[in-house]
Parts: structure tokens; sequence; C-alpha cells
């Protein structure tokens, strides 16, 4: 780990770098942040929204939602953002 603090020369490369050496050692890519959307309702109709032709009645149950999070949660996932809606 030490190594991988020292090579880097932007503070923005850091945490690829360690992204990179722990696929490295473990053989497995776990994802550092995640962004889930739990629904794609939404009472507006911005014209340059990109969701647009998602279909609005999809969404994920609370439990769903959950077990998601608890499941990347346990496997390495350091932050979530919550989205949709």
């Amino acid at each position: 780990m030490e190594k991988i603090k020292e090579s880097y020369t932007a503070a923005s490369g850091f945490p690829t770098k360690l992204l990179h050496q722990k696929v490295i050692e473990d053989g497995k890519i776990i994802p550092i942040h995640l962004q889930i959307s739990p629904t794609n309702a939404c009472n507006l109709n911005c014209d340059f929204c990109s969701c647009e032709d998602r279909d609005r009645k999809k969404q994920l149950s609370l439990e769903q939602t959950t077990q998601i999070l608890d499941m990347c949660g346990k496997k390495g996932t350091r932050a979530v953002t919550i989205t949709g809606g």
C-alpha cells in the first residue's frame, strides 16, 4: 500500500490506483461508490431530461433497495448516492 501512495502524482489519481491494486490483490472488482435509483417516477416533464423514455412505473421495493445496499456494503462499497423520483 505504501508503494501506491508514493507513486501517484495527482490527488485525483490516488483512488484509482488503490482500486487497481485492490483488483490485483483480490482478483475482483468492488464498486467504491454506488449510485442507485429506487424509482423512475417523476412528476416533471423537463425538455432536457435524459430519462424521459424510461418506464416511470418501474421501481425497486424498499426490501430490494435494502438488500442491494446491504450486499454492496458487505462487499466494500464506501459511498452511496440515491437518485430518482
